[in-house]
């Protein structure tokens, strides 16, 4: 049931993250030569595509990996490249207590059957075509005339204030930070940003004396001392590793997940947030609060940015993992369209339509104590929170589950 409905779902909606392939790297001859910004992946000497994709990863290192990434400055796993060597290395990795440049953990976390990574392109680096496994090129730049890089900057600096208009170095300085006074009228420069604009911009030789808008731009291999004309480069694709489905959470989210942890505790029950799920089909699952008790209860309870309407997708999105997973009981905390409450209300899962904090902990602990019955029950900030309203409301939904059977 889970692997026909989630072909179901990736051909309607979900489309199929692009993976780039682990070595790109192509055999170079003359008659490739001539393909300009041909893309390829650079060759790290370090890794090999896994052998064992299938690989065991405990929950617990994809937990504690989970949160590195949503606490990380960029919210993925991003490299760090050695320009010199040509290899790169993923820092974040030691606070898993694995070595750096093991991209076969990371590489079995975007696998089938773990699936909690998704492989993208982190950054594209120009190399030389005849060169490509060497990152050790850089922009040189020549005079169109002569094709020295003996070429100076010009600017032509205006002060606001009394219209003299002179070359920057009568200003007193070869940059903004060092211009001190107008050459006419003398005044301090306090802010050049400012009080002065820039009329013109151009180039100098220093050799042959031309003056000239258009530089001449050459990439220039180091490792080979020989230069390249631009349309000739080629690209390789440095690789980093995001979570799949990230959200990034709010202060207001973490202030409801402690509260709601808080509520299971007092239920018996114990919680992990931020968590992964393993379902039968062995993959895992981000699920945003965990609760479990000692009867081997198990609630998954879902999050919903604030103000973002939940629709048919995501929550096509949330029944996998239920299926695969088989909670007893499933809540998803937001706002929602009519399809999307109409999906749930076929799967049993508890929907509390609000983003006001106190009426989300009255429902939440409403439906705790239902006593884990399979009733699915639509809460809305809208209906107030006395004894009646909620009396009211289930006795509607009973009579309307009653009248569509």
């Amino acid at each position: 049931m889970f692997r026909k409905l989630k072909s179901k779902l990736e051909n309607s909606k979900v489309k199929p993250a692009e993976v780039i392939p682990k070595n790109l790297q192509e055999n170079v001859t003359p008659d490739n030569l001539s393909k300009p910004l041909e893309t390829e992946q650079i060759q790290n000497e370090t890794v090999e595509k896994p052998t064992n994709m299938s690989a065991e990863v405990s929950k617990n290192k994809i937990d504690e990996l989970i949160k590195v990434i949503k606490t990380s400055e960029e919210k993925l796993i991003s490299p760090t490249l050695d320009l010199m060597t040509g290899k790169y290395v993923f820092p974040l990795l030691k606070k898993l207590g694995e070595k750096e440049d093991n991209v076969e953990f990371l590489e079995n976390l975007t696998s089938e059957s773990i699936d909690i990574l998704e492989r993208i392109v982190y950054e594209r680096i120009a190399v030389c075509p005849e060169h490509p496994t060497s990152l050790q090129a850089n922009v040189r730049l020549y005079c169109p005339k002569c094709n020295s890089m003996n070429i100076e900057k010009m600017h032509l600096l205006e002060h606001k204030i009394c219209g003299c208009i002179s070359e920057r170095r009568n200003f007193g300085g070869e940059d903004d930070e060092s211009i001190m006074k107008c050459p006419s009228c003398k005044k301090i420069i306090k802010n050049s940003k400012t009080e002065l604009r820039i009329p013109a911009m151009w180039y100098t030789c220093i050799e042959c004396k031309e003056k000239f808008d258009d530089i001449k731009m050459r990439m220039h291999c180091r490792l080979y001392n020989h230069d390249i004309e631009t349309n000739m480069l080629r690209t390789v694709s440095i690789p980093g590793y995001k979570l799949k489905n990230l959200k990034l959470r709010t202060d207001s989210h973490s202030s409801i997940i402690l509260d709601l942890r808080q509520i299971f505790s007092e239920y018996g029950f114990t919680s992990e947030d931020d968590c992964s799920a393993r379902g039968k089909s062995k993959h895992f699952h981000n699920v945003d609060l965990v609760g479990k008790d000692s009867n081997n209860n198990t609630i998954f309870t879902y999050i919903s940015k604030p103000k973002q309407e939940i629709d048919e997708s995501e929550i096509n999105a949330k029944i996998i993992p239920i299926l695969d997973c088989s909670p007893t009981k499933t809540i998803i905390i937001g706002t929602f369209s009519e399809k999307a409450k109409s999906i749930a209300y076929q799967y049993k899962i508890e929907l509390i339509e609000s983003e006001d904090k106190d009426t989300i902990i009255s429902y939440f602990k409403e439906i705790l104590n239902q006593g884990f019955k399979k009733q699915t029950t639509q809460y809305s900030q809208d209906e107030n929170l006395d004894d009646s309203k909620i009396q009211s409301l289930k006795s509607k939904t009973s009579t309307s589950k009653t009248e569509g059977v």
